[in-house]
């Protein structure tokens, strides 16, 4: 009993100081792709698999200079592709991406913005969790990005990416598997080394007072990092038309994305009665 109470005396007494207290968290957003489809309000499912890809001047980069084109009927630099533009599929509680060789295309999934389920909180600290594998590795590279990017719309020159606004990115190709982010004020690759790169890997950014942490399998790789944009999107695949030569995409499956905030916590005023009885 009397070790309790100060644990609750301690408890109290970093609160009045000031310093941090680690708080329980509470699931803002989940995604474990156990559905039979995507859900809709969640993703723009319409551009999944046909519709609008990315014709950007630098072969298979997202980035401006580019626009958005139906390449089923409009030619990115002379090259037409008709749907579906790669594969995804819900299986056993995964979703499965991938293209066939000779494909110029792969899947593309966004978060829906304007007017989706919103991911991220819009203030506060927040904990965001990915869970997925490469199947294989392509020339073509593919992967999980989370963006400050407010109009997931894919129309007229709206990149997907600039040089500032990738909080967080999983790319996959040849080479390997690769960490990158824009928090430093470029675009750089982490100096990361992941081991058994066709195995499950779980993927966290950390926001705490503006201040960014990334770890995977546990293990801090990058921060911390302070910042003050918060990302608001995600997405999938790889939005570009490739025209490079080109021939295989990357194939990865993700288990699931999950972002975490602090568990509210009540402000009424507590006797020592209550805290006593609390610690028991």
């Amino acid at each position: 009993m009397a070790n309790r109470l100060a644990v609750a005396v301690y408890c109290l007494a970093l609160m009045a100081s000031g310093a941090r207290v680690v708080h329980p968290q509470t699931v803002f957003f989940e995604e474990t792709f156990n559905g039979p489809l995507l859900n809709s309000t969640r993703w723009r499912t319409d551009d999944l698999t046909a519709g609008p890809r990315w014709c950007g001047s630098t072969p298979g980069s997202p980035a401006l200079p580019g626009f958005w084109i139906d390449p089923e009927v409009t030619p990115c630099v002379g090259q037409l592709s008709v749907p579906p533009h790669g594969s995804a599929f819900l299986d056993a509680g995964l979703l499965r991406i991938s293209a066939p060789i000779g494909s110029k295309t792969i899947l593309y999934l966004s978060s829906r913005l304007p007017g989706g389920v919103l991911l991220f909180p819009e203030d506060g600290d927040f904990r965001l969790k990915v869970r997925m594998r490469y199947d294989q590795f392509g020339g073509c590279g593919d992967g999980l990005l989370v963006v400050k990017w407010d109009d997931t719309t894919p129309s007229g020159n709206n990149a997907s990416i600039t040089a500032s606004n990738i909080v967080f990115q999983i790319w996959g190709d040849a080479p390997g598997i690769r960490i990158l982010t824009s928090l430093r004020g470029t675009h750089e690759q982490l100096p990361v080394a992941i081991q058994g790169q066709s195995q499950f890997h779980d993927y966290e950014v950390v926001c705490e007072r503006s201040t960014y942490t990334f770890l995977i399998d546990g293990e801090p790789v990058f921060g911390p990092a302070p910042n003050t944009d918060r990302p608001t999107a995600v997405w999938l695949g790889n939005p570009t038309v490739s025209y490079s030569g080109c021939q295989d995409w990357s194939a990865f499956s993700v288990d699931f994305i999950r972002v975490d905030v602090d568990a509210p916590i009540s402000t009424g005023r507590s006797t020592w009665a209550d805290l006593k009885a609390h610690y028991r």
